[in-house]
């Protein structure tokens, strides 16, 4: 599981980088549309599968030791985590830009980073 999650790291690190400076990026500009990066985080497992498409992994995943269920469970918990990380880089940027506008934003702005969270996790579930 280690593995393919590493896998799946080191061939979306790019996008993944490029996701979480555009987050921080909208996040001190426009604190609305932080939320649309924590749903497109979960959209990183799909771009995973592309990629293994594309460059034929299908063909090497069988002669790995790794059975079906590890490969989708990775697919997952990668999803679970990228979504994790944007979640917390949007909050951690948001208080940032509050301490240094010396703004003070309400509790149910933080609800809803972890509701757009639950909306991402669901959308990969479904």
């Amino acid at each position: 599981m280690k593995g393919l999650l590493l896998k799946d790291s080191f061939v979306v690190r790019k996008t993944l980088l490029t996701y979480l400076v555009f987050a921080i990026a909208t996040a001190i500009v426009l604190e609305e549309m932080t939320f649309l990066w924590i749903v497109w985080g979960s959209l990183l497992s799909i771009t995973t599968v592309a990629y293994d498409e594309q460059c034929k992994w299908n063909v090497l995943e069988k002669m790995m030791p790794y059975s079906t269920k590890d490969i989708v469970l990775s697919k997952y918990v990668f999803s679970y985590i990228s979504v994790g990380v944007l979640s917390l880089a949007v909050l951690m940027v948001t208080i940032f830009s509050n301490i240094i506008k010396g703004t003070q934003t309400g509790s149910g702005y933080y609800y809803t980073i972890l509701i757009v969270a639950l909306i991402g996790l669901a959308f990969i579930s479904i």
